[in-house]
């Protein structure tokens, strides 16, 4: 059963413009910590495109909530990090960011 009357092509584009705003820049940012949750974010599309193209929405949405998690502990890792540093700018920076 399809869930929508799209073209095939349309749906791709659509993804495409999903994909390049969400998960490109992840790709992009000199943190290696980002690149890691940028390449976990693609294998969990493949991974939802795989399991049920007709349920991905609910798919994406589950592996997104589990990546989202990973996303705030590397930020929250990386503030850490940051006020550990030798570079007093950085360290105070991150001081006035809240870490829980």
């Amino acid at each position: 059963y399809r869930y929508h009357s799209l073209p095939e092509w349309l749906g791709v584009v659509y993804l495409a413009m999903y994909l390049v705003p969400t998960i490109a820049p992840f790709f992009v940012s000199h943190l290696e910590r980002a690149k890691l949750l940028g390449i976990a974010f693609f294998i969990a599309l493949l991974t939802s495109l795989a399991i049920q193209l007709g349920a991905l929405a609910s798919v994406w949405c589950f592996f997104s909530a589990i990546l989202s998690g990973l996303t705030l502990a590397s930020i929250e890792l990386t503030l850490r990090q940051l006020k550990k540093s030798t570079s007093p700018v950085l360290a105070e920076l991150a001081t006035e960011i809240p870490v829980t």
